[in-house]
């Protein structure tokens, strides 16, 4: 066999390899199929992770001052299933010393006692009484509290959840006048 032919039944092959398209009779049409998945989710409604609440009374005496932030945690319907909980850690307020959830000056020198309940329309079981700043049994940041969503959904799927915080002086001292902080972490975990 010539290279010619070789060429020739090359080129006929090729040819032949192609897609007929517009030849003929009319359109010729395709179907695609899309599929989108969308993860189970949970976020807060605070777009930058981070909620201020400020206690803005004097406290020279043993009077309780309180505070209270809701914030709303939004979920798709796979996360509410009933194993949807919220944890409360305490978190580094900004002086690296003080990740305790307890409120303090700025020097660490001198701490309010505090409390904090956790409540709201999207909890299983809110608090119904202050629980002490603590890690220990029965205070609020101890590792076996977890605050279970309600079964079921909600409005367009949002928990409302208030975090409330109680402040005193401790018995017998006058704490001076200057900014007190604390900082909480609240999880969302399924």
């Amino acid at each position: 066999m010539s290279i010619k032919s070789l060429v020739r039944g090359a080129i006929v092959a090729a040819l032949l390899a192609l897609p007929v398209v517009g030849l003929g009779g009319g359109p010729v049409a395709t179907t695609i199929t899309i599929t989108e998945t969308v993860d189970t989710f949970a976020e807060w409604d605070s777009g930058t992770g981070t909620a201020t609440l400020n206690v803005a009374d004097h406290i020279t005496d043993r009077a309780a001052h309180s505070g209270t932030i809701t914030l709303h945690l939004y979920t798709n319907a796979n996360t509410v299933n009933g194993t949807v909980q919220v944890k409360a850690t305490p978190a580094d307020d900004g002086t690296a010393a003080n990740a305790t959830g307890i409120l303090k000056n700025s020097d660490q020198s001198v701490a309010l006692d505090t409390m904090y309940m956790l409540t709201g329309a999207g909890l299983n079981a809110p608090d119904g009484s202050w629980l002490v700043a603590g890690s220990g049994a029965s205070e609020f940041f101890n590792a076996g509290n977890a605050y279970i969503l309600k079964n079921g959904v909600v409005a367009n799927n949002d928990y409302a959840i208030t975090l409330n915080v109680q402040a005193q002086a401790a018995t017998g001292s006058s704490p001076p006048a200057t900014t007190y902080t604390a900082a909480v972490t609240l999880t969302a975990t399924w």
